[in-house]
């Protein structure tokens, strides 16, 4: 099989005062199971685990590792992968704006890193990364209106907020609303 490197272009580990950004692996499924089995955690991903098994954490890595309409790294802290930062959904993305495009996304999985900061330090080097070497010259994101934590990381990081469209799903049994963002080169 091709390494994740080969297979994306520009790709690159990269590192910051406390965490490194690394490629994914089959071996991170472990760690990742026991996010996505967490209810805390993925409450406002706007993503459905109902009954994750390793099986099917292999499975969904298995993906992530063979897709070329998305870059990913696994967020390591202390030797150990806490989380994952990923731009997504390129192609659509890129047609919706016109321009090379992509969606950022991240979880921080191990709730212990919570609140430190990491996501937001993660999500500075991966966009860096992207509009230098990853050659896009857009990046959208969103965050379901209860996710604050990712809001306030959003506006940190320099994108604008552009609108929301419904959420599908239910949080916390009620409806909800995906605000929407954008930042540009």
């Amino acid at each position: 099989m091709t390494s994740y490197s080969a297979s994306h272009p520009h790709y690159r580990e990269l590192a910051g005062d406390n965490f490194r950004l690394i490629e994914p692996d089959l071996q991170h499924a472990s760690e990742s199971l026991s996010w996505v089995g967490n209810l805390d955690v993925v409450q406002f991903m706007g993503a459905d685990f109902p009954s994750p098994t390793i099986e099917g954490e292999y499975e969904r890595l298995q993906k992530i590792l063979s897709s070329t309409d998305e870059y990913s790294w696994m967020i390591e802290c202390d030797g150990v992968v806490i989380g994952n930062v990923c731009i997504n959904d390129i192609a659509e993305t890129t047609q919706k704006c016109g321009t090379h495009s992509g969606n950022l996304t991240v979880l921080i999985g191990d709730k212990k890193y919570w609140q430190k900061g990491i996501g937001s330090k993660a999500c500075a080097a991966v966009l860096e990364w992207a509009f230098t070497d990853g050659g896009f010259k857009v990046m959208t994101a969103r965050a379901l209106q209860e996710n604050t934590a990712s809001i306030k990381m959003l506006q940190k990081l320099g994108f604008n907020e552009t609108g929301s469209e419904p959420y599908e799903g239910l949080v916390h049994e009620e409806k909800s609303v995906w605000r929407n963002f954008k930042m540009e080169k």
